[in-house]
């Protein structure tokens, strides 16, 4: 079973210790980071290249209260968790993003629910809800390469991408112009095997041959095995003509 990814959040060092003792305790989480203020940790969770599980945050910090960092945060991770020593925070709580709530010091058994409720939620929502891409910034010098300084994460919405070619290390992502030329605006160092094993549950990216990922809400034409998208004609190849027919069969009527 794989370990849940977290981060802690809290200004005090010996809390933090002592949550980060509570979760490594129950052998089913992996911390990722611990850090005092909200702004270090969202610094570090726009490096980051994949959703959390938890985090996990104090209410009453220095820079901001935990309420103001789940509305800042909360699109990194799938459950954010308030932690407070006074149980007058909890209503004002969930009126906010926050997804749970829990009183320090954190009982073994509340964490636990915690994770249980987590894991029902997970399963009952089957394909998560993903709007946007975390993907590497280009290179403003395309002669410098990602390996020679600290790598840059960004979002990209799902629906700007057209499509996504593998080349070199790299399986870049394709926008449109406003001449209606596709051009790159982002990369990932992925193999196209490895991106639809992450991200399997968005139907609309559909893999047409060994180095090309289609956005099927943007494909033009299609016929003879050829997709048009944008300025581009792509060819399909058997390990994408059943899925693309698919695809068609389940959003085109006239298929």
């Amino acid at each position: 079973m794989s370990l849940h990814r977290v981060i802690i959040i809290d200004d005090e060092y010996l809390v933090r210790c002592a949550i980060e003792d509570k979760l490594i305790e129950t052998g089913l989480f992996e911390i990722t980071g611990s850090f005092d203020s909200v702004s270090q940790a969202h610094k570090f969770l726009r490096t980051q290249n994949r959703l959390l599980d938890f985090i996990f945050c104090d209410i009453e910090m220095p820079d901001v209260t935990g309420l103001e960092a789940a509305t800042l945060l909360k699109s990194y991770c799938f459950y954010f968790v308030c932690c407070t020593g006074h149980q007058k925070y909890t209503a004002e709580a969930w009126k906010h993003l926050v997804d749970a709530f829990l009183v320090k010091p954190i009982a073994d058994d509340l964490l636990l629910a915690l994770v249980d409720k987590y894991r029902r939620m997970m399963r009952n929502a089957g394909k998560p809800k993903l709007d946007y891409l975390m993907m590497d910034q280009l290179p403003e010098n395309n002669q410098q390469e990602m390996g020679k300084r600290v790598r840059s994460f960004i979002k990209i919405m799902i629906g700007d991408v057209r499509y996504l070619q593998k080349s070199g290390n790299y399986l870049y992502a394709y926008g449109q112009n406003e001449k209606g030329l596709l051009v790159k605006i982002a990369r990932t160092a992925s193999t196209v095997k490895d991106f639809k094993e992450k991200y399997w549950f968005l139907e609309n990216l559909i893999c047409i041959n060994q180095s090309e990922i289609v956005n099927m809400d943007y494909v033009k034409h299609y016929e003879n095995e050829k997709l048009t998208v944008g300025n581009e004609i792509l060819v399909v190849y058997n390990l994408g003509k059943k899925d693309v027919a698919s695809f068609f069969a389940k959003h085109d009527p006239n298929y």
